[in-house]
C-alpha cells in the first residue's frame, strides 16, 4: 500500500531507462535508471536520467530475452521494439 500511496501523491508515471548491450549470445543492461526528464515531449523523453549506481549490470540469454519482448507485445505493449 506504501508505494500506492507514493505514485499517487507524486507522480503519475515512472520510466525505468536501461543501458542496453548487444553482445551477440546475449543482452546486457549495462546500467539502469529513472528518468528525470521534465517535458512531455517525445523526443527529450530520456535526456535527463539518474543512474542507479549501486545496481549491477544484468545478462539476458538472448532466447529469453526475445521471448520476454514477444510476450510484452501479446499483453498489448505493442510499442515494444
Amino acid at each position: 500500500m506504501f508505494i500506492q500511496e507514493l505514485i499517487g501523491k507524486y507522480m503519475a508515471i515512472l520510466l525505468v531507462v536501461a543501458e542496453i548491450i548487444n553482445h551477440g549470445t546475449h543482452i546486457q543492461w549495462r546500467k539502469i535508471g529513472l528518468d528525470r526528464t521534465n517535458t512531455w515531449e517525445a523526443e527529450k523523453v530520456g535526456s535527463e536520467v539518474q543512474w542507479l549506481e549501486k545496481v549491477s549490470p544484468m545478462n539476458f540469454v538472448m532466447d529469453d530475452y526475445l521471448l520476454m519482448l514477444v510476450l510484452f507485445k501479446e499483453h498489448g505493449l505493442n510499442d515494444a521494439p
